[in-house]
């Protein structure tokens, strides 16, 4: 069965393309072009940050982040367990240990009392990752990391544009993280940025981005290890050309939300994840359901092939990184003893939400139609008989 309406699909119109031609014009493709500098100053601006450093991916974003915070051996990092497996990576990278901690059940978000249950001498870092276009209570976050003397690190790569009682997600850590991926709100391919109101951290970020190069030094002299994490000019160039259209893509991924929540309120045995009362904007990168499987006649697993069946694609919910084979034995908030430990204990409440949420179609370029065409399939195959 061919998939006729994706999870996501990136926007891209003859303004993005005209902007991709003009670089390919000039001649101007390297991470070192201006246009690079361009998207980096209209993005910090629509933020509200001081200073952007574009990236070539998310992930990478988070090694230059903890890099520029100078995470290494010997140190923590807090992180929900039910994330995407290269925020731990980025840290084992790092040669620090992931600190997995248990989420909300209303909203999957970061549990702020596993978070300070968690803490040792060694916690370093807390890397806030917010998902599906909302966040933890941010406020209790960084007035815990403040008072613990730990970074806030942000990973906001599902919530650009969303905002914490006014403030907007990304601009309340240390250095926020995010992703340009082409299931994101603003989609370059591939990409990144790391952004922060630190000016020491934004220049040693820069300079390890691009190979440490000492500046004044004798000619390929280098002051530290560093990467070649740059952003090619023309994914800088996509990114820039759609920084303007972010209110609007915003905007009517409200209208979605409000859709779907309209079709599927009286849909027995599913729930749509609602806003927290600390979210004053959701990006709604994800429109998250989570299936009761006794009530609506089919489990979430069950649901997603018949879906797929009808043309519909959904997304599961991340699996707990704890329980991934590279990363058994680190550290839980359950369990902080040292790497290799043998006595385990579970993080129940993501271990028990994981197999049974999906993410609906999600895309900014989702049409009523496709919408309703959703809606009407959910509501269609409950407690249908699979074929």
């Amino acid at each position: 069965m061919s998939v006729s309406i994706p999870v996501h699909a990136p926007v891209l119109d003859a303004v993005a393309v005209s902007a991709v031609m003009r670089c390919l014009e000039r001649e101007e493709i390297s991470g070192n072009a201006p246009t690079v500098r361009d998207f980096e100053a209209a993005f910090a601006s629509w933020l509200g940050v001081d200073h952007a450093i574009a990236v070539s991916s998310g992930t990478t974003a988070l090694r230059l982040a903890l890099a520029a915070v100078e995470v290494g051996p010997g140190d923590e990092v807090i992180l929900p367990t039910m994330t995407f497996a290269p925020c731990a990576d980025m840290i084992v990278h790092a040669g620090a240990t992931p600190v997995f901690v248990d989420c909300e059940p209303a909203r999957l978000q970061l549990d702020i009392d596993a978070v300070t249950a968690a803490m040792t001498p060694r916690t370093r870092v807390v890397m806030a990752v917010h998902a599906y276009g909302q966040s933890a209570d941010l406020d209790a976050l960084e007035a815990l990391c403040e008072a613990s003397g730990v970074i806030l690190l942000e990973d906001a790569a599902q919530s650009l544009g969303g905002a914490c009682r006014q403030r907007a997600i990304g601009t309340i850590g240390r250095a926020a993280c995010f992703s340009f991926y082409a299931n994101k709100l603003l989609a370059t391919g591939e990409g990144g940025m790391v952004v922060t109101n630190d000016a020491d951290l934004a220049e040693r970020a820069r300079s390890l981005r691009s190979h440490a190069m000492s500046r004044g030094g004798a000619p390929y002299e280098h002051d530290a290890c560093g990467f070649n994490f740059r952003l090619p000019a023309l994914s800088a160039a996509l990114g820039l050309a759609q920084v303007p259209q972010l209110d609007e893509r915003l905007a009517r991924r409200q209208v979605v939300a409000e859709r779907y929540a309209r079709g599927l309120s009286e849909v027995a045995g599913l729930r749509l994840l609602t806003p927290a009362p600390w979210t004053t904007r959701h990006a709604w990168w994800g429109h998250v359901v989570m299936v009761d499987g006794a009530t609506y006649g089919r489990d979430a697993a069950n649901l997603a092939d018949a879906l797929w069946e009808a043309g519909i694609a959904t997304r599961r919910l991340y699996h707990p990184l704890h329980l991934h084979a590279p990363l058994r034995g680190l550290a839980t908030a359950a369990n902080p003893g040292p790497a290799g430990a043998t006595a385990r204990a579970g993080l129940p409440v993501s271990e028990r939400l994981a197999p049974h949420g999906l993410v609906l179609p999600s895309g900014t370029g989702l049409t009523d139609a496709q919408i309703d065409r959703v809606v009407a399939t959910l509501g269609a195959l409950a407690h249908a008989v699979a074929a």
